[in-house]
C-alpha cells in the first residue's frame, strides 16, 4: 500500500469517527472543568427519599397557604391582577403577560365552579409552595458539597424551606393574587437547574439544560421582569471553571478591566443615543448587548453554534407571551392600562415609560441611608419575627426583643456562610454570587426613592429567600458545632422550633381567609352612588376594588342602586351610556356596571381619556387629534358649568386660582385636573358626578361637593362641609358592609386601618349633624360608632370641640385637651386648627381664654405668638392681646419681644388711621 492510499484510508477513518461525535461537541473543549468532585453537588441523599421529602415540604406549605389565602380580592395590585385574570385584561405596565395568560387558562378550566378571586389567590399559593420546595432542593444541592451526612443535609434543607415559607413578605405574596410568588418560583427553579447542570456536566455537556434555563429566564421575565436579576450569578456558576483557569493563567484580571470598561462605555454611549432618539432604556439595552457580546467571545469555544441559535430562538419563545398584550389591547378590554395596541405604545408600556426613566447614575435616594438601610434592612427585620406576639408572654418590650432577634437572624445566616466557606469554597462562591446579586446589587438596580408611597419589601423577596438558605445551613452549623449528643439534640429541637414559632406568630398576620375589607371597600363606593354615576377615584386602593366588583362575579358581593335624582340626560348622553352598557354587559359579570370609574392618576394620559370616552360613555368634548397635545397649564378664567337644557338653573360659575395652590402652590394644573374640569363641564346635569372621599383634592370643587358617606356629589350650591343627611345616614347604617372590621380573627395592617378610618369620618359627619340639630344623644350614639373605625380618639377632636362647646361642657373640653393633645407631638397643631379656629368662628367670648391656654400648654411653640398678633390685627384686639403677651411672656421658652413690638406698631398704625 503506497503513501497515497495510506493517507486516503486515514482520512476515511477520521471522517467516520467524526460522524459518531454529536455535532455540538466536535469543537475542542477544555477537559479540566467540573472533573474535580468537590466542584459539583453530590447525590448524598437517596433520590427517592429526597423526592418524597421535597413533596412533603411542598404539601405542608401548600395546605397552610390554602388555609390562609384570600377568598376574594385584597388591596393594592392583587385586585387588578385578579380582575385581569378573570377577564383577560391588560394590567399596569409592564403587563406580566405569562402570569395573566396562565391565570386565565386556569380560570377557564375551573372558573365555573370556583370564584375567580379565589383561583387568583390559589395560583400564588401554588407558585409559592413550589418555590419553597425548590428552596429545599437548592439547599440539598449546596450542602451535598460539604462532606456531611445525609440527615444533616435534609435538616438544613427543611429548616431553610420553612424559614422561607413563613417569612413575612413571602407568606404575604402567597395568599393573594400577586406576581412575586411566580417570580420566586422561576428564580428558584433556575438556580436548582443550574446546580443540576453543574452536577452532571464535565466538559460543558448536557447543554440541553442550559437551553432550558435560558428559556425559563425569559418565561419568568413575562411573570416579573426582575426574574433576570440572578442571570449574572448563574453565568458566574456556569463559567466558574473557566474563571478559575483564567486566574491561574493570569488572563482573568486584564480581561476583567477591559470588559468592565466596555460595559461602562456601552451603558453611557447608548444612554446618550437613547436621549437623542427618546428611548429612555437604551442605556440598559446597550449594557445588555455589550454583555452578550462578551459572553459570546468567552464561550464560543465551548458552546456549539447551534446552541447559540437555539438559545436565541428559545428566548424569543419565552418572550412570545408579550404578543398577547398587543392583540388583547387592540380588542380594548375593560382593563387596558397603557393600551399597548401599537408598536410605539407597546414599547413605552414594556419599558414602563409611564413611571418615568430610572438611571443607575441618578440616584433617587441616598444609597446607604434610604435604599440599603431604610428599605432593604428595615424590611429584612420584618421577615422572621413578629415581635409583638412575644413581648407580653416574655415580659419584654419590642424595642428590646427586635434588635436581639435581628442579631440572631444575622448570626444564623453568617454561620451558614462560614460553614459553607470552611467546608467547600466552591459551594460558597456559587451561592455567594446569588446572595450578592439579590441583595446589594438588587438594591442598587431598583434605585428606590426616599418618598415611596408604600413599603416595597416585595422587590427583595428573593433576597430574603436566599438568606433563609444560609440560615438553614447556619442552623446545621450550630447543631454540629457540639460533640455532645444531648446538646446536639437540644439544639436540633430548638432550631426546628424557630420556623414553627414563626408560623404560629405570623399566622394571624397573614390569615386572609375571613378578610372582606378590601372587597367591601369597593362595594361601598359603588353602592353609594346613583344610577349611571361617574365617580372620580384617587389611587390603587379606591380604584382596583371597584374594577373587581364590577368585572368579577363574586359570591360575597351585593348590589344597591339609587335612582338618579336631579339629572336630565340629553340624547347624546343617553346614546353614550347605552353604548357603554352594551359593551360592559358582554364582558363584565359583577355589580354596578352602570357606574363609570375615573381614576385621577390615569387621567394624566390620553389613552385613558379615550377609554373613558369610548367605553364608559363619559362625554369629553375635545377633538381626538388634540388629546395627545394636552399638557399642564395655568387657568386664567373662571370655569363655567352650564345646566342641562331642561334645567339651565342648575349651572354655576366657579372661580379657579391660576395655579394648583392646594398642591404646595404648583405653578400649573396637571392634565388630570384639566380632564376632571372638562368631564364635569360636559357631563354635569346629565349624569350624577361624585368624588371618592379618598381623593387628595376635589380639584377646586370642594365647596360644590355634598357628602353622602364614602362619596361627595357635585352640586350647584357652594357651601363648606355640606352633607345630604338622609343619604349619608342610609348609606352608613343600611347600605355599607363592614365585614371583618370588628372580627378579632382578622389582622388589620397599617393600610387597612388607614382606609377603614374613612368609614369613621362618615359617622363623625352624622354625629356633627345631630349636634347641629340639637339631638345630642344621637350625636353620642354615632360618635361611639365612629370609634369602631378610628384608632385614636385625638382624631375626633373636631367633634368633641363642637359637642362640648355646644353643650356648655367647657370643663370636659379642657379634660379632653389635657388627656389627648398635650402629650401628642402634633397636639399644638390640632389645638390651633380645631379648637382655636372653632372658637374664633362660634365663641369669640372664649377665644382669649383658650389662646392663653395654648401658650401655657405649649410654651415652646412660637406659632401661638404669631397667631395672637394676627388675631389682634384681624379683630382689632390690640390691648387685650398686648396684656396677654405680657402675662405669658415669663412662662414661654422663646423671646416674644419681637411680637410685642409688632403688636405696638400695628396698634399705632390703627390709631393714626
Amino acid at each position: 500500500m503506497d503513501a497515497k492510499e495510506i493517507r486516503k484510508k486515514a482520512q476515511l477513518q477520521k471522517a467516520k469517527q467524526a460522524q459518531k461525535i454529536p455535532p455540538a461537541y466536535q469543537k475542542p473543549v477544555p477537559r479540566l472543568l467540573f472533573e474535580d468532585e468537590t466542584m459539583r453537588p453530590q447525590n448524598i441523599v437517596p433520590v427517592k427519599l429526597n423526592r418524597w421529602i421535597a413533596f412533603g415540604v411542598f404539601l405542608v406549605v401548600l395546605i397552610v397557604y390554602m388555609c390562609t389565602q384570600a377568598r376574594t380580592m385584597s388591596f393594592w395590585d392583587s385586585g387588578e391582577y385578579a380582575t385581569c385574570i378573570s377577564i383577560l385584561g391588560v394590567p399596569h405596565p409592564p403587563g406580566n403577560p405569562f402570569y395573566i395568560l396562565l391565570g386565565r387558562a386556569i380560570v377557564a378550566i375551573f372558573g365555573w365552579a370556583v370564584p375567580h378571586g379565589m383561583i387568583a389567590a390559589f395560583i400564588s399559593a401554588l407558585f409559592s409552595a413550589l418555590a419553597v420546595m425548590f428552596t429545599y432542593l437548592i439547599t440539598i444541592q449546596l450542602t451535598s458539597m460539604l462532606k456531611i451526612k445525609p440527615w444533616e443535609a435534609i435538616f438544613a434543607g427543611i429548616i431553610a424551606s420553612f424559614y422561607t415559607a413563613f417569612s413575612f413578605t413571602f407568606w404575604m405574596n402567597a395568599v393573594e393574587a400577586e406576581v412575586y410568588s411566580g417570580l420566586v418560583f422561576f428564580v428558584n427553579l433556575i438556580i436548582w437547574l443550574t446546580l443540576i447542570w453543574v452536577q452532571k456536566s464535565r466538559d460543558f455537556s448536557h447543554q440541553n439544560i442550559l437551553l432550558l434555563i435560558a428559556y425559563l429566564f425569559f418565561l419568568g421575565f413575562c411573570v416579573h421582569q426582575t426574574a433576570l436579576q440572578i442571570a449574572p450569578a448563574m453565568l458566574f456558576i456556569v463559567c466558574y471553571p473557566l474563571l478559575r483557569q483564567g486566574i491561574k493563567s493570569g488572563s482573568f484580571f486584564p480581561k476583567l478591566v477591559v470588559y468592565s470598561i466596555f460595559l461602562l462605555v456601552g451603558y453611557f454611549l447608548f444612554g446618550v443615543i437613547g436621549k437623542q432618539v427618546q428611548i429612555d432604556d437604551l442605556d440598559k439595552m446597550g449594557f445588555a448587548l455589550v454583555a452578550f457580546i462578551i459572553i459570546f467571545i468567552e464561550l464560543r469555544k465551548v458552546l456549539d453554534r447551534r446552541i447559540w441559535l437555539l438559545g436565541i430562538a428559545l428566548v424569543l419563545v419565552g418572550l412570545s407571551s408579550h404578543i398577547y398584550l398587543m392583540v388583547r389591547a387592540a380588542d380594548r378590554p375593560f382593563i387596558n392600562e397603557g393600551n399597548p395596541s401599537n408598536w410605539k405604545m407597546f414599547q413605552e408600556y414594556v419599558l414602563r415609560k409611564q413611571y418615568g426613566n430610572t438611571s443607575f447614575v441618578q440616584r433617587r435616594g441616598n444609597f446607604f441611608k434610604d435604599q440599603l438601610n431604610y428599605h432593604f434592612l428595615r424590611y429584612f427585620g420584618m421577615q422572621w419575627l413578629n415581635e409583638p406576639f412575644f413581648t407580653k408572654p416574655l415580659g419584654v418590650t419590642s424595642a428590646l426583643l427586635k434588635p436581639i432577634a435581628n442579631i440572631f437572624i444575622a448570626f444564623l445566616g453568617v454561620a451558614g456562610a462560614m460553614l459553607q466557606f470552611r467546608k467547600n469554597k466552591h459551594s460558597f462562591w456559587y451561592f455567594f454570587s446569588v446572595i450578592l446579586i439579590t441583595t446589594v446589587v438588587m438594591v442598587f438596580v431598583m434605585n428606590l426613592s426616599d418618598a415611596e408611597v408604600r413599603d416595597r419589601d416585595y422587590f427583595f423577596v428573593v433576597a430574603y429567600n436566599m438568606w433563609a438558605i444560609w440560615m438553614g445551613i447556619g442552623a446545621l452549623a450550630l447543631v454540629t458545632l457540639w460533640k455532645s449528643k444531648p446538646v446536639r439534640v437540644v439544639l436540633l429541637i430548638f432550631m426546628c422550633l424557630l420556623p414553627v414559632s414563626n408560623l404560629i406568630s405570623q399566622y394571624r398576620v397573614h390569615d386572609r381567609s375571613q378578610e372582606f375589607i378590601a372587597l367591601d371597600y369597593g362595594l361601598n363606593f359603588l353602592n353609594s352612588v346613583e344610577e349611571n354615576a361617574i365617580i372620580f377615584t384617587n389611587g390603587d386602593n379606591d380604584t382596583f376594588p371597584l374594577w373587581y366588583a364590577q368585572a368579577v362575579e363574586d359570591p360575597y358581593s351585593k348590589e344597591n342602586i339609587y335612582h338618579a335624582r336631579d339629572v336630565y340626560p340629553t340624547k347624546e348622553s343617553k346614546e353614550a351610556i347605552a353604548k357603554a352598557m352594551e359593551y360592559k354587559n358582554k364582558c363584565l359579570k359583577g355589580i354596578r356596571k352602570d357606574v363609570s370609574v375615573a381614576n385621577l392618576s390615569l387621567l394624566n394620559t390620553s389613552w385613558y381619556i379615550r377609554q373613558l370616552r369610548d367605553q364608559e360613555g363619559i362625554l369629553f368634548n375635545i377633538p381626538d387629534d388634540q388629546l395627545d397635545e394636552l399638557e399642564p397649564r395655568r387657568i386664567e378664567k373662571p370655569l363655567v358649568i352650564l345646566g342641562p337644557p331642561d334645567n339651565p338653573s342648575m349651572g354655576f360659575t366657579m372661580d379657579i386660582p391660576p395655579t394648583a395652590e392646594w398642591r404646595t402652590n404648583e405653578p400649573f394644573y396637571r392634565v388630570s385636573d384639566l380632564a376632571v374640569m372638562q368631564i364635569v363641564k360636559d357631563n354635569y346635569g346629565k349624569r350624577p358626578i361624585y368624588f371618592a372621599v379618598t381623593c387628595e383634592s376635589y380639584v377646586n370643587f370642594n365647596d360644590y361637593v355634598r357628602n353622602e358617606g364614602m362619596v361627595g356629589r357635585i352640586v350647584s350650591t357652594p357651601k363648606e362641609e355640606q352633607i345630604d343627611p338622609e343619604r349619608l345616614l342610609h348609606n352608613i347604617d343600611v347600605v355599607y358592609n363592614y365585614r371583618s372590621i370588628e372580627d378579632p380573627r382578622v389582622y388589620k395592617d397599617d393600610n387597612m386601618r388607614r382606609l377603614v378610618m374613612n368609614y369613621g369620618s362618615g359617622f363623625v359627619r352624622a354625629a356633627n349633624y345631630y349636634i347641629d340639630t340639637g339631638n345630642y344623644p344621637k350625636a353620642l350614639e354615632y360618635i361611639n360608632k365612629a370609634k369602631k373605625f378610628v384608632d385614636d380618639e385625638i382624631k375626633l377632636t373636631e367633634f368633641y370641640t363642637n359637642y362640648y362647646s355646644k353643650t356648655g361642657q367647657w370643663n370636659k373640653l379642657d379634660e379632653f385637651i389635657n388627656r389627648h393633645l398635650v402629650t401628642h407631638p402634633d397636639g399644638w397643631k390640632i389645638y390651633l386648627r380645631f379648637i382655636i379656629m372653632h372658637l374664633v368662628d362660634y365663641y369669640p367670648d372664649k377665644i382669649i381664654t383658650y389662646i392663653k391656654k395654648g401658650f401655657l400648654l405649649f410654651p415652646e411653640q412660637e406659632y401661638f405668638a404669631q397667631f395672637a398678633v394676627s388675631y389682634a390685627q384681624e379683630y382689632k384686639e390690640y390691648d387685650v392681646i398686648h396684656k396677654l403677651l405680657e402675662e405669658v411672656a415669663p412662662k414661654l421658652q422663646y423671646d416674644i419681644s419681637g411680637y410685642q413690638s409688632d403688636l405696638e406698631m400695628l396698634s399705632k398704625q390703627k390709631i393714626s388711621e
